[in-house]
């Protein structure tokens, strides 16, 4: 070491500052790429939020077209109205249909009776002719 001359010196600083530099540069390079990788992230960041705010548009513009619970429950109230007339219309139908029963079975019975009263007197107005 003790042969470390002004020479020697020189030639170090040469290689530390060539070093330096050297590393200078290599970090230039990994800043630069970590940049491009930075914005090339952002870039793919920007349109994946583009694509996510075009899909909530979608889903709000098909959200608008449902249902809300009120139109539900008015719908609903305004079915149990027509089923309610539907059922006294039923009732009604099915009176009327007993009715028209009752009536049949009154007319069946007084036809033939008829019928047989008529054939009865005209065979005594035959008997008492002869």
């Amino acid at each position: 070491m003790d042969d470390f001359t002004k020479s020697d010196a020189v030639s170090l600083k040469e290689h530390l500052e060539s070093k330096i530099t050297s590393l200078e540069e290599k970090m230039n390079v990994i800043m630069q790429l970590h940049q491009t990788a930075i914005s090339k992230a952002e870039q793919t960041m920007n349109v994946r939020l583009e694509n996510m705010n075009e899909f909530r548009a979608q889903m709000k513009d098909t959200a608008s077209t449902y249902l809300t619970r009120a139109e539900f429950q008015q719908y609903v109230n305004g079915q149990d109205n027509r089923i309610s007339i539907m059922n006294e219309k039923i009732k009604t139908f099915e009176l009327d249909r007993a009715m028209m029963s009752g009536k049949a079975s009154v007319t069946s019975l007084i036809l033939p009776t008829a019928i047989a009263i008529l054939s009865l007197a005209l065979s005594l107005v035959k008997l008492f002719v002869n």
